[in-house]
Formats: C-alpha cells, sequence, structure tokens
C-alpha cells in the first residue's frame, strides 16, 4: 500500500506449535482487503473547533500550495511545497500516513489543523464516550497527555486496520501442528 517510506510487518510464530496452511500468501490476503476509500480526509475533522490564525510561515507556505497545479484540500503545512516534498490528502482523497509531524495538516475548509484527538481517533482508538461505547472499549483517558505528546503518539501507531489485517491473515492460515 502507497507509504512514504517502505514498512515491514513480521508475523512471529513457533514453527513447532503452528503452521501456514493456507492456498494464498500474506501479501495475496492484504491485497484483498484494499478497498476503496470510504472515509475521506474532511470527516476526521470532526470536532467543532475554531478557525485558526496561521503564522507568517504558514500563510506562505499554503500560497505555495495553491499555487501547484493538484491544489491540496488538506496540505501538511510542516512539510514545504516549493521543495518538491509538500503532501496532503491522497489521490482518492483518503487521509495522508500521519508522521509524528503531522501536527500541521490543515483543512482549507474548515481553516484549522487536524486536532490530534482526531488524529488517534484516525486510528480507531476510543477517545470519546461515544467511540468507547461503538468500540465496547474503555475510553482513553488522554486529558493530561500534552498536544505534541498527542501528535508524536499518533505518529508513531499503527492503525488498527493494518493489526486487524495481520490478525486476520494468521486466523485464516494458521493451523496448529499435528503431534504425531
Amino acid at each position: 500500500m502507497g507509504c512514504a517510506r517502505a514498512r515491514v510487518f513480521m508475523v512471529a510464530y513457533r514453527t513447532d506449535k503452528l503452521v501456514w496452511d493456507a492456498p494464498f500468501g500474506l501479501n495475496e490476503l492484504v491485497e484483498c482487503l484494499r478497498g476503496r476509500v470510504v472515509m475521506t480526509a474532511k470527516d476526521y475533522y470532526y470536532m467543532d473547533l475554531p478557525r485558526v490564525k496561521l503564522s507568517d510561515a504558514n500563510e506562505r507556505n499554503l500560497a505555495d500550495y495553491n499555487s501547484e497545479s493538484r491544489k491540496l484540500q488538506f496540505p501538511d503545512l510542516n512539510q514545504y511545497a516549493k521543495n518538491g516534498r509538500g503532501r496532503g490528502e491522497t489521490v482518492d482523497n483518503a487521509l495522508p500516513t500521519l508522521t509524528t509531524t503531522s501536527g500541521r495538516l490543515f483543512s482549507q475548509a474548515h481553516h484549522r489543523f487536524l486536532h490530534p484527538d482526531e488524529m488517534l481517533a484516525s486510528h480507531a482508538l476510543p477517545i470519546s464516550k461515544d467511540q468507547g461505547k461503538a468500540c465496547r472499549a474503555p475510553t482513553l483517558e488522554l486529558d493530561k497527555v500534552p498536544y505534541t505528546s498527542k501528535v508524536h503518539m499518533a505518529g508513531n501507531a499503527i492503525n488498527i486496520p493494518t493489526i486487524g489485517s495481520v490478525m486476520l491473515a494468521a486466523a485464516l492460515a494458521f493451523q496448529p501442528v499435528q503431534k504425531p
């Protein structure tokens, strides 16, 4: 799947306990799980937050993004448009991969940055009571976690759909080793 740099996911298992017993490989399964985008980048800006006043540097960078041929609606203002490393929503309007520097992912429609709680929610983490109820999981207590720490947590996380894909592959493909 598209990403800024290669990622490797390993599934370690004891060969004396489990054996891969499926007519498909892990890559084949993951390819089948890739689907069309259901939520677009704008769907993640769900909190009712005020518009922000951009710094002069961010205003210049936003103007550079807006002068590009592909006008991004969600540019990452921590990445400079002029140096060819600009980034934002994907071509199918999905939220870009979050990184530890994603604290300046800007919505032109909302005129604000993606909030760290919204970043964490994009990983399907229950950060509100409603999400906890929907997930049947306890709500994460993040009130005392600083803003930048939440950004770093979201940027370093492996999202739940990725973990779920690996778990699904393991559930479908691994069988216990039969003792003779």
